[in-house]
């Protein structure tokens, strides 16, 4: 899915609620969907091993990936075909 970042937010420290460890990114966006007029908007954790805070840009578009609710995936929009192209 490809999302716009409009937002973000770095946590890192223990919890409050159970003491563990926590070191990523909040990330706000918006994403078109057929279902509404106009954009969705979501938020949802990033693991700075997946994509490091200092990275994400607002404003940019990011491929987005999602299973089980949780994101497996984050990376620039095409990205990968850049990757492709410089590969031929």
């Amino acid at each position: 899915m490809k999302v716009t970042v409009v937002g973000k937010l770095l946590v890192c420290g223990a919890s409050k609620k159970t003491g563990k460890f926590r070191d990523g990114t909040k990330i706000y966006y918006t994403y078109p969907t057929g279902a509404i007029e106009g954009e969705a908007v979501g938020e949802h954790w990033v693991f700075r091993s997946l994509f490091p805070y200092e990275e994400i840009q607002i404003g940019e578009q990011y491929d987005m990936v999602m299973r089980n609710g949780y994101i497996v995936g984050f990376a620039p929009a095409g990205a990968e075909e850049a990757a492709e192209d410089s590969e031929q």
